[in-house]
């Protein structure tokens, strides 16, 4: 069930419920296009100004198996790709919506959320326009002034970098949370 202060109050984040929270990982080049103006900066031809400063956006995943709802939480964590050494989380937003169908039908219909352009989603779907895939639909994202290194992970007991969706407690979210807004440090 979202929280409706959250939504309400944003960026105000409810420590006394359980609100699910997922840490996902996203490439540097979709990052910097969805929120990363870090990134964005560092790029030579920038963020795409029509998605970047979008309220809402959304990211394609597989269809496998995920509980993620509206409501619920997310931390972005950017990891590293050839030019861009990130492995940082980087960002927090709130889930507006998930939906699982074709390919072809998220692609159509929210074609001017994501990033992603036809020829990444038929990777996803090893060619098919009809296989399934995931949207997830996200907005109130907050980028981080204190970005959380993937050496720091233990220190708020996440084992490894994230190779998909992976769930976290609410007390790892708060002290996550209060590290990545802090501007001192």
């Amino acid at each position: 069930k979202p929280c409706v202060y959250e939504e309400i109050f944003w960026p105000l984040k409810i420590s006394n419920e359980d609100i699910p929270t997922y840490l996902i990982p996203i490439k540097p080049v979709w990052a910097l296009h969805l929120f990363d103006k870090n990134l964005a900066d560092g790029d030579l031809w920038g963020a795409d100004p029509g998605k970047h400063f979008n309220i809402e956006n959304v990211y394609y995943r597989s269809s496998q198996p995920c509980k993620i709802s509206a409501g619920d939480r997310i931390l972005w964590y950017v990891s590293s790709d050839g030019k861009n050494k990130v492995s940082e989380i980087r960002a927090c937003s709130r889930v507006l919506s998930v939906e699982i169908d074709t390919a072809f039908k998220l692609f159509k219909k929210y074609k001017r959320l994501g990033i992603y352009e036809w020829r990444n989603l038929m990777e996803i779907t090893e060619n098919n326009p009809a296989g399934e895939i995931m949207a997830i639909r996200f907005y109130q994202t907050e980028c981080f002034s204190c970005p959380i290194k993937l050496e720091q992970f233990s220190v708020y007991g996440i084992n490894g970098q994230p190779f998909g969706p992976k769930v976290i407690t609410n007390e790892q979210f708060l002290k996550i949370y209060a590290t990545g807004i802090n501007s001192n440090g």
